[in-house]
C-alpha cells in the first residue's frame, strides 16, 4: 500500500484526523498510525512498517468479510478501502440506525460482530459530588445539536469526579460531548469517543499531567489517556 491507501484505511477504521488524503506522512498521519498501533498491541512508533501495514489490511478485510456476511454486499475482500466498501459501510449503518459516516469504528464494528450495544442508563447526578452534567455539554452552543448528542459514560464521570476528590482542586472540562459537526471543527478523529460520551479533555491548576494519568490508570473503566504540548496544551484527554 502507498501512503494514500494507508490514510484511506486509517480514516475508515476511525483513526485518521480530519485531513486530506494527500499521501504525505505528516503529523496527523503519524498520530493515526500510533493510535492504530496502540489498539492493535503493536510497537507504537508512528511508522507503518510491515506489521502495521498487515494489521491495517486485516482490519479492513475483516470489515469486508463481515459486511458480505451480513448483507451480501459482494465486496472483494482485499483489505483496501475503496468507494464500494465505504458505500457498503454507510448502507449497513443506515440499516442499523448508527451514525452514517462510512467509518467502521468502535460502534459499527461491535454491531458487525453481533454485539448488542446496551442502551446507556442516565447518570444519577446526585451521586456525583463535584461535577455537573452541564460541564460536559457540546461546545456548538446549540448550533448543530441539543448540547447532549450522546449519553455520557458513567465511568468517565466517576473517574473525573474521583480525580477532583483526590487532588482537591476544581476541574475544568475543556471538551466533553461533541456532535459530528463540532468534532470536525475541533479537528477530532472521525470516530472520536467524544461523539459517544466516552471521552473528555480536562485540566486543573498546577496539574502534574504525568501523575494524574498514572493515577487514572488505576481506576475502574479507564481505557486510555494522553497529553502533549501541541493541540492539548494544558489539558489531559481521557477515554473509557
Amino acid at each position: 500500500m502507498n501512503i494514500k491507501q494507508h490514510q484511506r484505511n486509517l480514516k475508515h477504521a476511525g483513526y485518521y484526523y480530519t485531513a486530506s488524503i494527500d499521501g504525505i506522512a505528516g503529523e496527523k498521519t503519524i498520530a493515526a498510525y500510533r493510535a492504530f498501533q496502540r489498539d492493535q498491541k503493536l510497537a507504537v512508533d508512528g511508522i507503518c512498517g510491515p506489521l502495521t501495514e498487515a494489521a491495517l489490511l486485516r482490519y479492513i478485510q475483516d470489515v469486508q468479510e463481515r459486511l458480505n456476511a451480513s448483507g451480501g454486499y459482494g465486496l472483494v475482500v482485499d483489505g483496501l478501502i475503496g468507494e464500494k466498501t465505504v458505500q457498503a459501510i454507510r448502507a449497513f449503518q443506515k440499516v442499523k440506525k448508527l451514525i452514517i459516516d462510512g467509518i467502521a469504528g468502535v460502534e459499527t464494528m461491535a454491531v458487525l460482530n453481533g454485539i448488542k450495544i446496551p442502551a446507556a442508563a442516565d447518570i444519577d447526578w446526585q451521586t456525583i459530588k463535584y461535577l455537573k452534567k452541564e460541564e460536559f455539554k457540546c461546545e456548538c452552543g446549540g448550533r448543530y445539536c441539543s448540547g447532549y448528542p450522546a449519553q455520557l459514560s458513567k465511568a468517565l464521570v466517576h473517574i473525573l469526579d474521583t480525580v477532583r476528590s483526590r487532588y482537591g482542586k476544581p476541574i475544568t472540562i475543556t471538551s466533553g460531548l461533541r456532535c459530528v459537526k463540532q468534532n470536525a471543527i475541533d479537528g477530532g478523529i472521525v470516530n472520536s469517543k467524544h461523539l459517544y460520551g466516552k471521552a473528555a479533555d480536562f485540566w486543573f491548576s498546577g496539574m502534574d499531567k504525568t501523575a494524574v494519568i498514572a493515577y487514572m490508570r488505576t481506576l475502574p473503566g479507564y481505557s486510555y489517556a494522553y497529553t502533549n504540548e501541541g493541540n492539548m496544551r494544558y489539558a489531559v484527554h481521557i477515554e473509557v
